[in-house]
């Protein structure tokens, strides 16, 4: 199979009430164990090239090996920039043939996060691939706390933005190991 869009495996996973995999990898190790795992559950995977990959493995090199898994691969797999700060990091994705970007201005003031990430959906669906965004800072376990996503912002963001995913603050944490905090369920309904 190749490369397919975060859109192409997200869409028939909402269609048919099942989740996907976005899998953060730190390097060929993991990329080619979550690739196989879901080779034996005949199911698609999301590799998700984050920070912490990207501080050591330059996103050209990311780029091949996502390629050079997906080829082998008989099920979907999305090559996933997570967190991609700048737009000068996303057009580099872009570049590298990632099928799929996240841009994080979660931090910046509201009508700044809007207008950059506009900026770069409109950027990421000219080169054919999915956009999404993030509103509402997700925190880290041991570390920031999380702030909230707002229902009424979030809707927002996504009419105005055109990303085809959103990524929201409900209670989840970064590298979580335990059962702290817990899913705001009233703030996931909204």
């Amino acid at each position: 199979m190749s490369l397919v869009t975060l859109s192409d495996v997200l869409q028939p996973a909402l269609s048919g009430g099942y989740a996907v995999a976005g899998l953060v990898a730190l390097g060929w190790e993991d990329m080619r164990a979550y690739v196989a795992a879901a080779e034996a559950e005949n199911v698609p995977v999301i590799l998700q090239a984050g920070p912490a990959c990207r501080a050591h493995t330059p996103l050209p090199v990311l780029g091949k090996m996502f390629q050079h898994l997906a080829e082998a691969a008989p099920v979907p797999v999305v090559a996933h920039l997570d967190h991609g700060y700048t737009l000068d990091e996303c057009r580099m994705a872009l570049d590298c043939g990632f099928t799929s970007l996240m841009y994080d201005g979660s931090r910046k003031p509201l009508n700044q996060n809007i207008d950059e990430t506009a900026q770069i959906a409109e950027l990421a669906h000219a080169y054919g691939i999915s956009c999404e965004g993030e509103i509402g800072f997700v925190g880290y376990s041991g570390g920031e706390s999380s702030a909230g996503t707002d229902p009424q912002d979030a809707a927002r963001f996504a009419q105005e933005t055109g990303v085809d995913a959103v990524a929201v603050s409900v209670g989840n944490v970064h590298l979580q190991q335990n059962r702290e905090g817990g899913l705001d369920v009233a703030r996931i309904r909204a």
